[in-house]
C-alpha cells in the first residue's frame, strides 16, 4: 500500500469518528423530526404525493430514508448513521477529485484533510436530512464529470451521467453545480465543439433521467413552498456564508466578527496563485466555489431560502483552493496556512460536540409532560417545532392534545386570545411548554393572556425547557376529593382539600395546593406558612428545612377581601427539596397574622396543620 492511500486510509478513519461522535448527544431537530414522521415512517407513496408540497424534495431523498428506517429503526442514532456512512465514503471522493484536479497527492490530502475535519459537513452529516447526502454524491459527481472530460470514453461517460443524475434525484440544487461545471467546459475547451456536443449529450441525458420528476406540476410551481429562511440579504451573505462555508457555524462569536475576512482574503489569493499555475484550475474552482452562491442569491429574491446549506457543494473547491495556496506558499508558510484553517476547524467542532447541542432536550420535557398531564389537559408548545410533536406523540404517546401556538410569526394577537378563551372552556387545564421566538411578532401573546386569566399552578423547566400548568381560577367541584373539610383555621377558613405534587419539580422545589373556604373576613391580611420539617437542622437551628409564606394566591385573595363561602386553589412551593438528605419530612399548613406572629388555632392545642408525611430518597 502507498504511502498516500495509508494517509488517506488514517483521514478515512478521523473524519469518521468526528462524525458519529455523540452522534445521539441531541435529540432531533425540527427538521430531522419531520424527516421522521414523514419520510421514515410515513408510506412511500404518501411522501412522494403528499409531502412535496410541504418539504420538497427529490424522490431518492424521501426512498432512500424510508428504506433505511425500515432496515435499522428510527432512533437518533440509527437515523444519523445514514448521512453519516455516506459523508465519511465522501472523504474518498474528495481526494479522487483534488487529485484529478491537480494530479498531485499531496495537494490531494491537505484538501482532503480540510474536508475530513470541516464543522459544517460534521454538523451536517450528523443530521437527519439529505444535505449531507447530496453534497458528498456532489463532490463525487464533481469528480466523475472531469474524469469523464480527461478519459472521453464511453464507460467514463455514463458512469459520470448516472452520478450526476442520482445526485440529483437527491437534491434540486445539485442543478447549480452542474450549471457551474457547464461554465467551466464551456470556457476551458474554447470552441472545441467536440467536446461541447459531449457535454451537452450528457447533460441532456441527465435531464431526461430527471424530467419525470423535476417536471412535475407541484415542483415546478414550488407547491406554494416559498422557504423556511430569509429573502435576499447582502448582509448575510457577505459576512454569513463564507465563515459557514468554511468553518461552519458553530465558531464562537469573537470568532464570527472578522473571520469572514480572511477567507475572503484566502480564497481570493488562491484563485490568483491557481491562476498563475494553471489558468483552467482557477477557472474550474473559481466557477465552483462562486457559481452557485450567486445562482442562490437570485433565487432568493423570489424564495426565503437564504442558507449555506443549500450552497455546500461550493465545499470541495474552496477546500482545494486552500490546499493550492498552501502547497505554493512554501512549507513553512503552507504548513502555517493549514494548521490555521485546521486549527479554527476544530474549535468550530469543539464547539458543536461539546459546548451546543443542535436541539432542545424534547426527551426529558416529553417525558415530563407524561408523568403529570392528563386526558383532560391541552397541551400548548409556543415554540412551533416538529420535533416536539415527534417525542410528545410518536415516543411518548401522550394521551392529551397538543397545539401550537402562535401558529405562525404574525399571527393576530386577538385571533391567538379567541382560540385560547375557547380553549380555556374546553380543558380541565391549560400547559405552556418550551419557548417561543422572540423575534416573532406574536411573542408574548400566549403568555400574557395566561398570566391575565388563568392561576399558574406549576412553573418549572426540565432540562431547561418550560412547563407551566395553568387552571382556571374557578374551583371546579370535581378538583375536591375529600368530603369533609380537613382542617378549620380558627374562625377564619376551611382547609377543605390539599394535594401534593410528587415527586419534587425537576427544579427541586415541592409543590403543594391548598384549597380554601372562607368562613368569615379578617380585619387585616393573614399570611400561610407551609413548613417542611424534619430532623434538626443546624442551618435553621430547627427542624424547619423548607418554607412558603405568604398571602393567600399571593394577595390575590387577601383574607380581608376574599368572599366566605367561595373556593379559592392556592400554589405553595418549597425550594431545594430535591437536594435535602435522605430522609423522613412532614409538609405542616397554618396561617398567622403578620404583624403580631399570632397563629391561628387548628383544633386543640394545635398551630399547625399536617398536609403529609413524605420520604426523600
Amino acid at each position: 500500500m502507498k504511502k498516500h492511500h495509508i494517509l488517506l486510509l488514517c483521514l478515512t478513519f478521523v473524519g469518521f469518528w468526528l462524525r458519529v461522535a455523540n452522534l445521539d448527544r441531541s435529540d432531533f431537530r425540527g427538521d430531522e423530526a419531520f424527516t421522521v414522521q414523514y419520510w421514515m415512517m410515513s408510506p412511500l407513496s404518501e411522501s412522494l404525493q403528499t409531502y412535496i408540497a410541504i418539504d420538497p424534495q427529490p424522490a431518492l431523498a424521501y426512498a432512500t430514508y424510508r428504506l433505511w428506517g425500515q432496515a435499522v429503526g428510527l432512533s437518533e442514532f440509527a437515523v444519523r448513521m445514514l448521512p453519516v456512512l455516506v459523508s465519511t465514503l465522501a472523504i474518498a471522493f474528495m481526494f479522487r477529485f483534488a487529485w484529478q484536479v491537480t494530479k498531485q497527492n499531496t495537494v490531494a490530502l491537505v484538501a482532503t484533510l480540510i474536508w475530513a475535519v470541516h464543522p459544517f459537513l460534521i454538523w451536517h452529516a450528523q443530521d437527519a436530512r439529505n444535505y449531507a447526502i447530496w453534497s458528498s454524491l456532489s463532490v463525487m459527481s464533481l469528480w466523475l464529470a472531469l474524469r469523464a472530460l480527461e478519459k472521453d470514453t464511453p464507460p467514463a461517460w455514463i458512469i459520470y451521467v448516472v452520478a450526476a443524475a442520482v445526485t440529483g434525484y437527491f437534491y434540486y440544487l445539485e442543478l447549480f453545480v452542474l450549471f457551474a461545471v457547464s461554465v467551466y467546459v464551456l470556457f476551458a475547451y474554447w470552441r472545441k465543439w467536440r467536446v461541447y456536443a459531449k457535454w451537452a449529450g450528457a447533460m441532456l441525458t441527465v435531464g431526461a433521467i430527471l424530467a419525470p420528476w423535476y417536471l412535475q406540476p407541484d415542483i415546478r410551481s414550488g407547491g406554494g413552498y416559498s422557504g423556511t429562511t430569509t429573502g435576499f440579504d447582502f448582509g448575510v451573505l457577505f459576512n454569513y456564508f463564507p465563515n459557514s462555508l468554511a468553518f461552519g457555524t458553530t465558531l464562537p462569536g469573537s470568532f464570527t466578527g472578522w473571520l469572514w475576512i480572511l477567507v475572503y482574503i484566502v480564497l481570493i489569493i488562491s484563485i490568483a496563485v491557481a491562476l498563475r499555475s494553471n489558468w483552467r484550475h482557477a477557472l474550474l474552482l473559481g466557477s465552483v466555489a462562486i457559481v452557485p452562491i450567486v445562482l442562490l442569491s437570485i433565487v432568493t429574491l423570489r424564495l426565503n431560502v437564504l442558507a449555506p446549506r443549500y450552497v455546500m457543494g461550493v465545499i470541495p473547491a474552496w477546500a482545494l483552493l486552500v490546499a493550492i495556496l498552501a502547497r505554493r506558499s512554501g512549507i513553512w508558510a503552507g504548513t502555517a496556512i493549514v494548521a490555521v484553517w485546521v486549527g479554527l476547524s476544530a474549535v468550530g467542532i469543539y464547539e458543536y460536540q461539546v459546548g451546543r447541542t443542535k436541539a432542545p432536550d424534547w426527551n426529558t420535557l416529553s417525558a415530563y409532560l407524561a408523568d403529570n398531564v392528563t386526558g383532560d389537559d391541552l397541551v400548548i408548545q409556543t415554540s412551533t417545532d416538529a420535533a416536539f410533536g415527534y417525542y410528545y406523540n410518536d415516543v411518548y404517546g401522550i394521551p392529551a392534545d397538543e397545539r401550537a401556538l402562535p401558529a405562525y410569526p404574525d399571527q393576530p394577537a386577538a385571533e391567538i386570545e379567541a382560540a385560547l378563551t375557547e380553549l380555556s372552556g374546553e380543558y380541565d387545564s391549560l400547559w405552556l411548554a418550551a419557548q417561543g421566538f422572540t423575534d416573532w411578532p406574536s411573542y408574548g401573546v400566549v403568555e400574557a393572556w395566561m398570566e391575565t386569566n388563568m392561576q399558574r399552578v406549576i412553573d418549572t423547566d426540565p432540562a431547561g425547557l418550560r412547563a407551566e400548568q395553568y387552571m382556571p381560577w374557578v374551583v371546579s367541584p370535581d378538583e375536591i376529593t375529600t368530603d369533609e373539610p380537613l382542617a378549620t383555621f380558627g374562625d377564619v377558613t376551611e382547609l377543605v382539600d390539599v394535594r401534593v405534587v410528587q415527586p419534587p419539580q425537576p427544579t427541586g422545589e415541592l409543590v403543594v395546593w391548598a384549597y380554601w373556604r372562607p368562613l368569615a373576613q379578617t380585619d387585616t391580611p393573614l399570611k400561610v406558612f407551609l413548613h417542611l420539617a424534619g430532623e434538626f437542622n443546624p442551618e435553621t437551628n430547627s427542624p424547619l428545612w423548607a418554607q412558603d409564606d405568604r398571602e393567600p394566591q399571593n394577595s390575590r385573595a387577601a383574607t380581608d377581601v376574599w368572599e366566605p363561602g367561595a373556593l379559592y386553589r392556592d400554589v405553595y412551593t418549597l425550594p431545594g427539596v430535591a437536594t435535602l438528605p435522605e430522609g423522613d419530612y412532614t409538609v405542616l399548613i397554618g396561617m398567622y397574622d403578620p404583624v403580631t406572629g399570632t397563629r391561628l388555632s387548628v383544633g386543640e392545642g394545635e398551630d399547625a396543620y399536617t398536609i403529609a408525611e413524605i420520604a426523600l430518597p
